[in-house]
């Protein structure tokens, strides 16, 4: 009885394992950072995080239709697109999110009464 060990294209899979780093930090950064520079610095992380894996999505956009990992993850054409596309409607999000100005002082007061 053998083992095979199992065969990971690591190139292919970098966007994701790069997002899961940076949820890793994230977390820890959550845990151990003082209140006063946590916003700034999860923006940070945040951003970073999505704007590498975007990269990475753009330096393997011509692979081949493959499998990453011994046939659960397939990189092909469709899949980089919606890769992208997730990644860019994050960053995208992130800046909304990540805005801390009060539209109101209270949630029940109309704007302009």
């Amino acid at each position: 009885m053998g083992f095979t060990s199992p065969v990971l294209n690591y190139t292919l899979l970098s966007p994701i394992l790069i997002l899961l780093a940076g949820a890793l930090i994230g977390v820890l950064v959550e845990a151990f950072v003082s209140k006063a520079l946590r916003s700034i610095t999860q923006l940070s992380i945040t951003i970073g995080t999505l704007v590498l894996s975007l990269a990475q999505v753009w330096k393997i956009r011509n692979a081949q239709s493959t499998t990453a990992a011994m046939g659960s993850v397939v990189i092909d054409g469709p899949a980089i697109l919606l890769q992208a596309t997730i990644l860019i409607i994050a960053i995208i999000s992130v800046f909304v999110i990540a805005d801390t100005d009060h539209f109101t002082a209270l949630a029940a007061a109309l704007p302009g009464s």
